[in-house]
């Protein structure tokens, strides 16, 4: 009876000293370098004991990856002198200025040195008119002889009308025939830039126009600068960085819409008279 018990010990320790050598065996067996992470210790000893769980080297993440904003689009920011004319309200005694089209042919005529220029009407005067320019003494010319009933109006430069340079804000912007060209800002934005052109601590603000309804953002980054401007050259102030809004994707249509069903009245429920009080 002693000696059986003692061969079945010997046998069970036997038996645990081989599986703990195997064991060790198969330990040494797996490569681990001394810069080996937690995580690739454990996936390579779970290769022999159980099913591989998909890590994240294996998993796809393009489902999850976030939308990238678009790059802003750039554009020059311009500033010129304009030619603003001005004529005088006989009936309320003040400063009008005229409209762009009529502005434009007393500024051509003007720099062509042109003596005088008719027009059917000017500004809140609505009948006929000739306007007399400045000769290169500095002194008014005569009036027209020969201008009778046709020509109501006689206006002299500096008299009864005025000419002014003003300061024009400009942004570069793509042409209905594909080319480029400039479009003007606001009237707010127009003030805005004037004011801020010269602060070197302003330099860089957020900008709302009724241009770009459509953009996330605009923001305008003006230069400083301290060199006379020459009024026959444009010149470039600084950048506007247009951000556009970021894609929305339209929403899922429901596949079964919710509806209520013909049989189906409702008036009843509405038309219910309460008989008593609680």
């Amino acid at each position: 009876m002693g000696s059986s018990l003692r061969n079945f010990f010997s046998q069970s320790s036997s038996s645990s000293r081989a599986s703990r050598s195997k064991t060790k065996r198969a330990n040494k067996a797996l490569p681990v370098s001394p810069t080996a992470s937690i995580y690739s210790i454990s996936t390579a000893s779970s290769i022999s004991n159980g099913p591989q769980t998909p890590g994240p080297a294996s998993m796809n993440f393009g489902a999850f990856a976030m939308h990238q904003q678009p790059s802003p689009d750039m554009r020059g920011i311009i500033r010129t002198l304009q030619a603003q004319w001005r004529v005088l309200d006989p009936f309320s005694d003040h400063w009008i200025s005229l409209d762009p089209r009529t502005s434009s042919v007393l500024e051509g005529q003007y720099q062509q040195q042109v003596p005088q220029v008719y027009l059917s009407k000017c500004g809140p005067l609505q009948q006929p008119c000739v306007i007399h320019f400045f000769n290169q003494d500095n002194k008014p010319l005569p009036p027209t002889p020969g201008v009778g009933a046709s020509y109501q109006h006689v206006l002299q430069l500096g008299r009864d009308i005025l000419r002014a340079e003003a300061p024009m804000w400009w942004y570069e912007d793509d042409m209905a025939d594909g080319s480029k060209g400039m479009a003007a800002f606001s009237a707010k934005n127009q003030v805005r830039l004037e004011a801020l052109s010269g602060d070197e601590d302003c330099a860089q603000f957020v900008m709302t126009d009724d241009a770009f309804y459509g953009a996330e953002m605009v923001v305008a980054k003006l230069i400083p600068t301290t060199e006379p401007y020459h009024p026959s050259q444009e010149e470039v102030r600084g950048f506007l960085y247009i951000h556009p809004r970021a894609t929305e994707y339209p929403k899922k249509p429901l596949e079964q819409p919710l509806h209520v069903h013909p049989s189906f009245d409702m008036a009843p429920y509405y038309s219910l008279e309460r008989s008593c009080s609680v």
